[in-house]
């Protein structure tokens, strides 16, 4: 009976990770995309932790590529923090300028 597994290149594995990684797709649609089995895309996924395509993987890489990934997360967690402080100011800029006992609005709440 005859092999009927289709071989992947190292070369296509890593970089189908790392437009995977960028893509922002979830890995069902992302794999179906590319034409491969979601449960493939798992396995590389797992096995190529989302190193770029010219690292190879090892032990001291796989740390080098969680570090960055950490950094980037948190880089990506502190920009939201800050958007998040952005806009509750203009809220509460909104929600007091609306609820002013000075204004003309028949509702007067102050705020604490």
């Amino acid at each position: 009976m005859p092999n009927n597994r289709r071989q992947y290149s190292e070369e296509f594995k890593q970089e189908t990770v790392r437009r995977y990684s960028t893509s922002g797709k979830p890995v069902l649609s992302f794999a179906r995309h590319i034409g491969i089995d979601q449960s493939i895309l798992h396995r590389w996924l797992k096995r190529y932790n989302g190193c770029a395509a010219e690292e190879s993987i090892t032990d001291d890489n796989h740390i080098t590529c969680t570090a960055n990934e950490v950094r980037q997360l948190r880089r990506e967690i502190a920009e939201v923090r800050h958007s998040v402080e952005v806009l509750r100011g203009i809220v509460e800029k909104s929600f007091l300028t609306r609820y002013h006992p000075d204004s003309d609005n028949e509702k007067n709440f102050i705020i604490d």
